[in-house]
């Protein structure tokens, strides 16, 4: 028995056609590495963020050179070494066990001191003499330093109160309680049965008695 066969030829695509069928897939793929690229770039372009702890070395120093009181400025530029200083010693003291509230006890008690500390500062900017220009960005940094010691003072404390010990916390409902009890009137009230009787050395009227005692009313034979 005859077979009937039949031949069919495939059709070539061309690489021109293949090309624009996957044109949609290329442009989502060069989208995406356009993407990542820019953020790529913006995150080597962008400036580095200064964390609160950041290296007081690192700072920039503002011109002084205006100052018409040498001493003045000469006084001013040992307390701003002295700041230094304490800067310094605040960076070593964090890198102590930061989770004991022993540490942030201390770590307090350091910033204040710090805060005094600017405090002297602030006092002698007027008396340096700057120009106006000097003494307004002096002005500025020792403001924005304030805020930055202010902040870790406010982080410190709450970290005292999450961190604080259990026996503080203990002692502390202990002494509520105490003056919660204290505040009670512990005044013995009166009995029911007990009569009311004058104070001693008050007699009473002709015709008055009490109701109990030795004075006690009694009543008549007639009755």
């Amino acid at each position: 028995m005859a077979k009937l066969l039949i031949k069919r030829e495939i059709e070539e695509v061309s690489w021109l056609k293949q090309f624009v069928q996957s044109w949609p897939y290329m442009g989502m793929l060069l989208l995406l590495l356009t993407a990542a690229t820019l953020i790529v770039w913006q995150l080597q372009t962008a400036a580095p963020f200064s964390p609160i702890t950041s290296d007081p070395d690192s700072k920039k120093t503002l011109s002084l050179d205006s100052a018409s009181d040498k001493a003045a400025l000469a006084a001013f530029l040992t307390e701003q070494e002295q700041l230094r200083l304490f800067e310094r010693e605040y960076q070593l003291l964090l890198k102590q066990n930061i989770h004991e509230w022993e540490s942030h006890l201390v770590l307090s008690n350091h910033v204040e001191m710090v805060l005094q500390h600017l405090a002297i500062m602030d006092e002698l900017i007027e008396p340096m003499g700057l120009s106006s220009s000097e003494s307004k960005d002096l002005q500025a940094e020792q403001r924005y330093l304030k805020d930055e010691w202010q902040a870790k003072q406010h982080f410190h404390e709450l970290r005292l109160s999450s961190l604080q010990p259990e026996a503080l916390q203990t002692e502390g409902l202990q002494t509520i309680a105490s003056q919660q009890v204290s505040d009670v009137d512990t005044t013995p009230p009166v009995a029911a049965s007990r009569f009311a009787v004058p104070p001693d050395g008050v007699e009473l009227p002709p015709g008055f008695c009490t109701l109990g005692g030795s004075g006690a009313c009694k009543p008549d034979a007639s009755n």
